[in-house]
């Protein structure tokens, strides 16, 4: 069955549905610390039970170097949009064989990101993940952190440029267009 949800953000539903009477309407308070979040709530509250409900697990690549900047986002996938983020820094538990759990981890993924930047070409591991991910056929994204030119084995990938994406949207900070590079490279087609 095919069916429209709206979901009005600040709006009241009656209003909502008065809009829109053919489609399923929701609400969602605008309260920018929880916008999302509530969003997301009243999206998944909409939808008939025959819906999966289940969200893409991602495995995020990057050099060590680039978790400082990549952290923001991250979290903000995690805890507004509800997404299962796999990134070695604080996904590994203390003790376990990290090699075999990132294995494990791009055997389960739906979708493999790589964050490309100057820092990655240090990266080896970086690379295998890539390589590993290739081999399972998982539809791999990949994001440009910096001008930095793609490495050799991805150079016939388009990837999202967070430079870019500033020039572009200049209101952006670095960490939001971080966060939107994510959510654009996301919502892409899968390969």
């Amino acid at each position: 069955v095919d069916e429209t949800l709206v979901v009005g953000i600040g709006v009241s539903e009656e209003l909502v549905n008065w809009a829109f009477p053919a489609s399923h309407c929701v609400a969602a308070p605008n309260e920018p610390a929880t916008l999302w979040r509530a969003a997301v709530e009243a999206i998944e509250g909409g939808r008939s039970a025959t819906q999966s409900q289940r969200r893409p697990s991602i495995f995020l690549s990057h050099a060590v170097a680039d978790e400082p900047a990549l952290f923001p986002a991250i979290t903000a996938l995690r805890d507004y949009y509800g997404l299962s983020v796999f990134v070695c820094a604080d996904s590994i538990q203390p003790g376990s064989r990290w090699q075999d759990e990132i294995r494990n981890q791009l055997e389960v993924c739906d979708i493999f990101v790589l964050i490309n930047s100057a820092s990655l070409s240090q990266s080896t591991y970086c690379a295998f993940e890539v390589g590993v991910a290739t081999g399972l056929n998982k539809p791999i994204r990949v994001i440009n952190l910096d001008w930095s030119a793609l490495p050799d084995y991805l150079s016939h990938r388009q990837a999202a440029s967070v430079p870019r994406l500033i020039e572009r949207k200049p209101w952006l900070n670095h960490e939001d267009a971080i966060l939107d590079a994510l959510l654009t490279t996301l919502s892409a087609p899968a390969d």
